[in-house]
């Protein structure tokens, strides 16, 4: 691409770290390098307010990797953002000045309403919503980000700080999960989530679209499974409705072992997503979707969205 401008955007979430490596050009841009790495940032310390040492040296060492891959790629720009993790950390200030002098990079925290933003603006690229009304969902480690919106604009949104890190500190005692403790997180989630069931009412959403880390395992696991192409790479994952059920009710059967023979299931995921996948039936407990999607795009292109269309340095 002659004339691009080549960025290096960096998502740091409370479970995994994330490079995305792209040349900009007028209103179209070139995915040069993707990666993703499992840093656990969270571990031992986000419901206590901390980062820990051994958090801490996982996300260097990530972060020098990334920043070398960056330098090898010639990257002009690098934009770098911090999530739930960070915002609810103590040390974070301390961190972040130990990040900046040990690779040259200075991660900017960002509040769950522009973090809301960023996922919004990838996911509309991703799946065409035209008028109708979606739920956006992104369940990260340390937050949740739900947004009920249209191709044309964001009606409501709310970030909460209850994500599947901090859900499983709390409720996953056992493996598998426990009946009791299943019922004491949808109490829990009765509570926090009131927001979200009345705007439900309100605005009356026909499709539930998932996005990042759990939604792309239940769509790797469903494409296995029936022999489907894989959507990684692409815009929109395969997944529907009538899916999740049996994946669900198998998921929360099993234990971290049982589950990590899944195939299409990762480490990572395998710890988070019973917590995860309770969220998502809590939600459609709550609410007569008549879709559910997956977006293969999340924050991380929504931010470079935002670069591209704006022509803004954010």
């Amino acid at each position: 691409m002659k004339s691009a401008k080549r960025v290096a955007i960096i998502d740091l979430g409370t479970n995994t770290f994330h490079l995305l490596v792209a040349d900009i050009h007028n209103n179209s841009f070139k995915v040069i390098h993707s990666e993703t790495t499992p840093v656990r940032i969270g571990a031992g310390g986000i419901t206590k307010g901390f980062i820990t040492p051994e958090a801490q040296i996982r996300a260097l060492q990530t972060l020098r990797k990334f920043k070398t891959t960056s330098d090898n790629l010639d990257v002009g720009i690098v934009k770098i953002y911090a999530t739930s993790a960070f915002r609810s950390a103590g040390n974070a200030g301390t961190f972040i000045s130990k990040i900046k002098s040990a690779t040259g990079l200075k991660p900017q925290i960002i509040d769950g309403e522009s973090e809301a933003e960023f996922i919004y603006a990838g996911v509309r690229e991703a799946i065409q919503m035209q008028d109708i009304i979606h739920l956006i969902i992104d369940i990260g480690g340390g937050s949740n980000e739900f947004i009920i919106c249209d191709a044309k604009q964001i009606m409501w949104s709310e970030s909460f700080e209850i994500g599947a890190q901090r859900l499983k500190d709390r409720f996953h005692n056992d493996e598998p999960i426990s009946e009791n403790d299943v019922e004491r997180l949808y109490q829990f989630l009765d509570e926090r989530l009131a927001p979200l069931s009345e705007a439900l009412v309100r605005y009356q959403p026909e499709v539930l679209a998932g996005c990042a880390g759990t939604f792309d395992t239940l769509s790797d696991i469903f494409e296995i499974r029936n022999n489907i192409p894989s959507t990684k790479g692409k815009f929109e994952g395969n997944f529907d409705k009538s899916a999740f059920v049996p994946i669900f009710q198998e998921l929360k059967s099993k234990t971290y072992e049982e589950r990590m023979r899944i195939p299409g299931m990762t480490p990572l995921r395998a710890e988070m997503i019973v917590m995860a996948t309770c969220l998502i039936n809590w939600v459609l407990s709550k609410h007569l979707f008549k879709k559910m999607r997956i977006s293969r795009y999340a924050m991380k292109e929504g931010i470079l969205f935002n670069l591209m269309y704006r022509n803004t340095s954010l």
